[in-house]
């Protein structure tokens, strides 16, 4: 009896897991998740990838949640009913079964669960995704199932409810162009709000190894002069390394100060709280969540809370709007060097043009761009962040479209002889 026990104990468990699970996700589904910690920033990109498909969430957390019941209210009886008999001992069985559940199964983790949302949510989404994975040949069963005894009427009646997918706005967005309803401009402009809900802040981000970041132990002074050669209105700041970065400070700030008389400050008294978001969430997302914490700034976390990159309100407004052009931005300059040996290019610069201004001449090629040259090079249209080298030169792609690459960083690399000339 002693092993029946444990059973009823370890089902109970079950059901307070899925129980309260069910109430935290569907809480969380209906409003967005806080500001994470840290530690956190992983288990928020799983929540949001399980709520991503709610229904079959859903439909995991019933399936776990009926089979438990059921095994609770059988393994109940094969203790009550040997001591009671049948006839006293069912009724007596279902009672205790149902006091159980009602108790420990729905009541408590549910009202748990929508007191600490985030909390419970982050300490169930492992569990939930491993059922989640592993349910799905169920799932597809269950679902074959519902779709028939509902019937085609009904199905009809929720695809009414549901909306347009993105491939229907996509159809009325054209047909709208070809009508002339819309000018071009507007309709890619249309098109690339559609496509956020694609992107992730991994795809948007400046990639770590482009951001100019600063120790929480520089001072004020020290900050502002090395911001005269740097356009940036906002920097990171770290502690030991990138990977811990805990603020973000405003040059305004610092230059205030250290015209102020309060040049020897350490910058970190300056900084404001860092918005952590993980490199899978999606840039509709991001970009809602940046409007609504007022920040222009979010540090991009690996999953193992490591610093990918930056990502910007520019950088997402950028892919609708195309490329942003600042006061300081030398938009006629399609070449600019930005260091001793470093140029900022855009893709659409002639190959004469930068060999002109770089000082080597790329390849001949079916190819008149820098763009051109890139994407001839690699065979396909390159990601974010992705590097090519060519002859002594470093090619970063900074920023690239659906279809084309907009803007490179390129670096002139030391020749062997320079670096034995440096030793």
């Amino acid at each position: 009896m002693s092993a029946q026990i444990v059973t009823v104990v370890f089902l109970l468990l079950l059901s307070f897991f899925f129980s309260g699970s069910e109430a935290a996700m569907l809480y969380l589904s209906r409003r967005r998740i806080g500001r994470p910690q840290r530690s956190q920033v992983r288990a928020q990109g799983a929540i949001e990838a399980l709520l991503a498909d709610a229904p079959g969430l859903i439909t995991t957390l019933l399936i776990g949640n009926e089979f438990v019941n059921v095994a609770l209210a059988s393994v109940t009886a094969t203790i009550v009913v040997p001591l009671l008999g049948n006839a006293v001992g069912a009724p007596v069985a279902f009672c205790i079964a149902f006091t159980l559940l009602v108790l420990f199964g729905e009541l408590t983790p549910k009202s748990l669960a929508l007191r600490y949302p985030d909390d419970f949510a982050v300490a169930a989404v492992h569990p939930l995704r491993f059922l989640y994975r592993t349910l799905k040949p169920v799932r597809m069963v269950v679902h074959c199932i519902t779709n028939v005894l509902l019937g085609s009427r009904e199905g009809a009646r929720e695809s009414e409810k549901r909306g347009l997918s993105d491939e229907e706005f996509e159809s009325l967005i054209e047909d709208g162009l070809v009508k002339g309803i819309y000018k071009q401009d507007e309709a890619q402009i249309m098109q690339r709000i559609l496509a956020l809900r694609r992107l992730t802040a991994k795809e948007l981000m400046t990639p770590r190894p482009e951001v100019f970041a600063m120790s929480e132990q520089t001072t004020a002074a020290e900050a502002t002069e090395a911001l005269r050669e740097r356009y940036f209105a906002r920097i990171p700041v770290f502690s030991d390394s990138i990977d811990k970065i805990d603020g973000i400070v405003l040059a305004k700030d610092l230059i205030k100060a250290a015209n102020s008389g309060r040049g020897s400050t350490k910058i970190k008294e300056f900084a404001r709280e860092a918005l952590l978001v993980p490199e899978t969430k999606k840039a509709n997302s991001l970009l809602a969540l940046l409007v609504m914490k007022r920040a222009h700034l979010a540090v991009v976390i690996d999953e193992y809370g490591g610093t990918e990159g930056i990502v910007s309100l520019e950088d997402i407004l950028e892919e609708i709007v195309g490329e942003i052009f600042d006061e300081k931005d030398e938009e006629t300059e399609e070449i600019l060097r930005i260091g001793a040996s470093t140029f900022r290019v855009l893709a659409s610069a002639r190959t004469d043009l930068f060999a002109q201004k770089v000082g080597f001449e790329l390849p001949d090629g079916d190819y008149d761009t820098v763009g051109g040259f890139i994407v001839t090079k690699l065979g396909r249209i390159p990601v974010r962040g992705e590097r090519l080298r060519e002859g002594p030169l470093e090619f970063v792609v900074l920023r690239t479209e659906k279809s084309r690459v907009l803007s490179l960083l390129v670096r002139k690399l030391p020749s062997p002889s320079d670096r034995g000339d440096a030793e």
